[in-house]
């Protein structure tokens, strides 16, 4: 084997170390940058902490010898009060004195063991509501009071909204040392505020002053004190005021209630838990920190780039050998056998590599001679293990399309055998049941594994059933027929349920009978629900006779006395009428006239009754001959009040018992003439229909009295009349032989009224013969 010759070792790695040298010097110099822009913002943090940490610390002093100066004074007022006794006199003057010597506190009130105020010391501008205190403040008194402790109240707005705050000191009996009462002093805050407000603070600083829950009591800013400041939510905020004993901690840095981001230092007021926060905008506090930031950004940009050109100027010179070999390897890859040899001017790996790629491409080129040589041998080969293959793939594609086929099949069979909705169980000739679907399962109560390879007519069949069962099941083996029949069965809870089987004899290929396949429906409800029903029909029967015999007696049984009573007026009337005085004549004809309307009135309940209990004569018969009919009976009574009658639409020809709708016709073109106003100048009726869907629907409407709203369903039943119109003739039952009519024609009937507008009356019927059939199902 031929060995390479031997690269300098100056040569192998001056490449490498270029490259790395600047990867080194890239990464050296963006890891320094970003040291140094830290490091100069932390310090900047710290030193812009420590310059408001003293202003902070300033304000502090003041803050705490603003109430140590008051808390002594009221220490003292306390003392004195305990050794003074009880003269209020000499108190009222005590206090009066003391509050002379505090400026800042505006009231001194004096509250005894329960709380109430017993004297009270103002100065001439302090304002009456101030020392008020909430309910929860005076419980709070009370407690410091009896354990002997200061209590501070909540900052409150008083006297023209100055912030004041209550400092109450329990006073001590000298002879007992017992808690007699509290002293409170209502101090205004104007004091702080003046000295905070007076502060030369740059814009960007603002100093607060909050309580021990976070709440603002006063701050620099000029302008009144705003209660929607609130430093609670501000974690260091609150852990520094919490603390007392605490000292200034590192400066933070969070968002401030200007919603901007600050750099703020807290401290606490001893004694009564208050704070001071001290922010600024990191807008402009940090704009040297941005300022350098920019610059070293732009100082990195350029070194970076001058590595950038060092390392393509590398690159370049790589890439071109690189290049000439990768060409060079493209040739022999596409089978240029005549592709010259590389020559690269260099020592190093490159030329390395393009001497071992020129030894390699030779060998390629005698390899690929004896692969030719070979490739044409396996070529005739291979065609015939083609034409093999070629006939074995589409052996192979016929059976797995066949077995896919079977398998589909298979699986629908299954599926259909389990979503069926009735009982499928498969026996053999020995009567064991080898097959059953989940609608057995349901109704026997026995699971697959409880059924199968058992005897059916053991195991379902009752005792009095099974020789019967068995019958049926030998026929059906040997005629190899079709057949149905009934047959109870008895599930696992031990009830009973009626089968309605159909068997199926199964064959095998060579025709013999190998066993039945059953196909059963649970008909024990349709059975009970049969023979319930056929009681009540036979009873619903001899009822129907019964009512109809008994109306037709009762009617009878009316009309006679009511003919004579009709006949002895009527001859009273006419050949006696000269012999009677007026009175006796009107009484007469009034006798006549409600004889005649109960005559009407046994006409029509007997109607009444007879609709639905006999079979009507039901026919395809035109709509607009009935309705024709009905105008030509009414027709005089419609000329006596000159009614202007109209039809529109077209009328259908429906199935129905024309006397029937003809009567429904009649009733209401009947209601709608005697319901007109005789003050009516121009009365009119109109009739109609429309098709709406699988229905016809119809209309009567007239312009007379009209109805009101309340009555609309009250006028379909039987006896139901509007009592203003008791004058008018009417025995109330006409609607409600409407209302029947068309219900059992399988349609509905409604009015659209309103008192002196008119009235319509509708109703609808059927389209078809099965649409009516269907309604009354439903």
């Amino acid at each position: 084997m031929k060995h390479s010759p031997t690269i300098p070792w100056w040569d192998k790695i001056k490449n490498k170390l270029i490259v790395s040298l600047s990867a080194v010097l890239i990464v050296s110099l963006t890891l320094f940058g970003l040291i140094c822009a830290f490091s100069f913002k932390a310090q900047l943090i710290q030193q812009i902490g420590n310059k408001n940490i003293q202003l902070a610390a300033g304000l502090q002093e003041d803050a705490e010898s603003f109430l140590s100066a008051i808390m002594t004074e009221l220490n003292s007022l306390a003392s004195s009060l305990g050794e003074g006794g009880g003269d209020l006199a000499a108190q009222q003057e005590m206090m009066n004195r003391y509050l002379q010597k505090m400026p800042d506190v505006l009231k001194l009130t004096l509250l005894d063991n329960s709380g109430k105020e017993c004297l009270v010391a103002t100065r001439q501008s302090a304002d009456s509501a101030s020392g008020q205190l909430a309910p929860g403040q005076v419980d709070q008194n009370r407690v410091a009071m009896q354990q002997g402790n200061l209590f501070v109240s909540p900052v409150y707005p008083s006297y023209q909204v100055v912030p004041m705050v209550d400092i109450s000191i329990p006073i001590q009996n000298f002879a007992d040392h017992k808690v007699s009462g509290i002293i409170k002093a209502g101090v205004s805050l104007c004091g702080l505020w003046s000295k905070i407000s007076a502060l030369k603070l740059r814009p960007e600083i603002t100093v607060y002053l909050i309580d021990k829950n976070g709440k603002l009591i006063v701050h620099s800013d000029i302008g009144p004190v705003s209660t929607a400041i609130d430093f609670s939510h501000i974690k260091k905020v609150k852990e520094f005021i919490s603390d007392t004993e605490s000292k200034f901690r590192t400066p933070t840095i969070y968002i401030g209630n200007k919603n901007t981001q600050v750099i703020g230092v807290a401290t606490a007021i001893r004694k009564i838990n208050w704070g001071i926060v001290v922010e600024e905008s990191t807008e402009s506090a940090l704009a040297p920190y941005r300022h350098i930031q920019q610059i070293l950004f732009f100082s990195l940009a350029g070194l970076i780039l001058l590595a950038g050109i060092i390392l393509s100027c590398c690159i370049v010179r790589f890439t071109r050998s690189i290049d000439t070999i990768t060409k060079q390897a493209q040739k022999s890859l596409s089978g240029e056998e005549s592709a010259p040899m590389i020559h690269v001017d260099s020592k190093d790996e490159i030329a390395h590599l393009a001497e071992i790629f020129n030894r390699m491409q030779k060998q390629l080129h005698e390899k690929n001679e004896n692969l030719k040589r070979r490739y044409k041998e396996l070529e005739s080969i291979h065609d015939e293990f083609r034409e093999s293959f070629e006939e074995l793939e589409q052996v192979s594609e016929k059976l797995e399309a066949s077995q896919s086929e079977l398998n589909k099949q298979k699986e629908f069979e299954k599926q259909l055998i389990e979503t069926a909705n009735v009982l499928i169980v498969v026996l053999n000739r020995e009567g064991e049941v080898i097959l059953s679907n989940k609608k057995c399962e349901e109704i026997t109560g026995y699971d697959k594994s409880c059924i199968l390879g058992k005897s059916w007519l053991q195991l379902m069949t009752p005792v009095e059933g099974r020789e019967e069962y068995a019958k049926q099941l030998s026929e059906s083996l040997s005629s190899r027929a079709q057949s149905s029949y009934e047959c109870p069965i008895v599930t696992r809870d031990g009830t009973s349920r009626i089968i309605s089987w159909h068997s199926t004899p199964m064959t095998d290929q060579a025709g013999n009978v190998v066993g039945i396949i059953n196909v059963g429906e649970d008909v024990t409800e349709e059975k009970k629900l049969q023979q319930e029903l056929e009681v009540k029909n036979r009873a619903l029967a001899e009822k129907n006779e019964e009512l109809q015999n008994f109306v037709s007696i009762v009617s009878h049984d009316l009309k006679s006395p009511l003919y004579i009573l009709q006949d002895f007026t009527s001859i009273l009337l006419q050949d006696h009428r000269n012999e009677f005085g007026e009175d006796v004549i009107y009484y007469l004809e009034r006798i006549k006239k409600n004889a005649e309307n109960m005559e009407k009135l046994i006409v029509d309940i007997l109607e009444f009754s007879k609709i639905g209990t006999t079979e009507g004569d039901y026919q395809n018969y035109p709509i607009s001959q009935i309705v024709q009919r009905a105008v030509d009976e009414l027709k005089p009574k419609i000329d006596e009040k000159n009614i202007h009658l109209t039809i529109s639409g077209e009328f259908p020809t429906l199935f129905c018992d024309p006397a029937r709708i003809l009567q429904v016709f009649t009733n209401l073109i009947s209601n709608s003439i005697k319901f007109m106003d005789p003050k009516n100048d121009l009365p009119m009726i109109e009739i109609g229909c429309q098709k709406l869907g699988k229905e016809y629907e119809f209309f009567v409407k007239d312009n007379g009295i009209g109805i009101d709203k309340e009555y609309h369903e009250k006028i379909f039943k039987i006896f139901q009349r509007l009592k203003e119109l008791k004058q008018v003739e009417g025995t109330g039952v006409g609607l409600a032989i409407v209302k029947k009519i068309i219900e059992n024609h399988g349609g509905k009937v409604w009015v659209d009224s309103a008192k002196g507008k008119g009235a319509t009356f509708f109703f609808t019927l059927p389209a078809t013969k099965q649409a009516k059939q269907d309604n009354n199902k439903g």
